[in-house]
């Protein structure tokens, strides 16, 4: 019989910058400080909520650059938040100037990383984005990120609605 992983699970794994690189391109990984963030597909209820933000974000913005799991290179990360907003599309790859949004659907096993450490990594890198760490139930919790006290700090919470269905007949 198989181990059952939870489908959240994060393993981490010892790697250098170049051995990580040398993993290829795979939107569900990210290297933190000497470390590879190796991640499961999300589930689907995280992928809709990406992408109905993703749609609503390049509607409300047009001419700025709206995307997912782009990576944001900062001096010991490279992260790939759910959604990014940056001014402009880069030519690097990879976002290097702290972008004017970033949004991070959270699930169980990727909470403290979601709501703590990310924000805390933005914050250190310089950005003055605020941000939504949205859980896929659709409680959403806006985030902003100080550069000064290089920490989190939650602003409003909204709480989940209770799906209600209804028959006509």
């Amino acid at each position: 019989m198989s181990e059952v992983v939870a489908p959240d699970a994060i393993e981490r794994r010892p790697l250098s910058y170049e051995e990580f690189l040398a993993l290829g391109e795979n939107p569900r990984q990210e290297w933190v400080r000497g470390e590879a963030l190796l991640m499961p597909p999300v589930t689907d209820a995280h992928g809709f909520a990406v992408g109905e933000l993703v749609f609503a974000l390049r509607t409300a913005l047009p001419g700025r650059a709206v995307g997912a799991e782009i990576g944001f290179a900062m001096a010991h990360s490279l992260r790939g938040p759910d959604i990014l907003v940056a001014r402009e599309r880069t030519a690097q790859g990879w976002v290097e100037v702290p972008p004017l949004l970033i949004v991070e659907v959270i699930s169980a096993g990727t909470r403290s990383e979601g709501t703590v450490r990310k924000p805390a990594e933005y914050a250190e890198a310089g950005s003055r984005a605020t941000g939504w760490s949205i859980r896929a139930c659709g409680r959403s919790t806006r985030w902003s990120w100080s550069r000064a006290a290089g920490r989190s700090r939650r602003t409003s919470t909204t709480p989940c609605r209770e799906a209600t269905s209804s028959s006509t007949g």
